[in-house]
C-alpha cells in the first residue's frame, strides 16, 4: 500500500495503523478495514475484509490437514523450524522499518519488542 502502490504515504499508514491496534479485534484485520473505509466506505470496508480473510482462511485449513497427515516426517519437521526463522526475520524487519517513521523518542522502544517477539518466534519453532 505504502511502497508498491502508493496508496497511501508512510505517515497515513502509521497513523491507521494505530488506530487499528486501539480497536478491539484482530489488528491487521482493522487496519485493512480502515483503509478499504478510506477508499470506499462501507463497502470497501466489507470488501477488504473479506479479501483478507477469505483466501488465508482456506489455505490455513488446507496446510493444517497437510501437517495433520505429513508432520511426523523429518522433511516437514525442518521445514517448519526453517519457516519459524523466517517469520522471525519478518516481524523484526516490519519493525524496523515502521521505526524509521516513529519519533526518535519512540522508535527505539518499537524496535527492542520487534526483536524480542522474533527471538519468542524461534525460540518457540524448536
Amino acid at each position: 500500500m505504502v511502497e508498491g502502490q502508493h496508496w497511501l504515504t508512510e505517515r497515513e499508514f502509521v497513523d491507521l495503523l494505530a488506530l487499528g491496534q486501539l480497536l478491539p479485534g484482530p489488528k491487521v484485520l482493522n487496519l485493512a478495514a480502515l483503509v478499504g473505509y478510506r477508499f470506499a466506505g462501507w463497502a470497501g470496508a466489507i470488501a477488504a475484509c473479506t479479501g483478507f480473510m477469505g483466501w488465508p482462511f482456506l489455505v490455513v485449513i488446507a496446510m493444517g490437514a497437510l501437517r495433520q497427515r505429513y508432520s511426523a516426517l523429518p522433511l516437514v519437521q525442518h521445514a517448519l523450524t526453517g519457516m519459524s526463522a523466517v517469520a522471525a526475520g519478518l516481524v523484526l524487519a516490519s519493525g524496523v522499518k515502521m521505526a524509521s517513521v516513529l519519533t526518535t523518542a519512540v522508535a527505539p522502544q518499537f524496535i527492542g519488542v520487534s526483536l524480542v517477539s522474533a527471538v519468542e518466534i524461534v525460540l518457540e519453532g524448536r
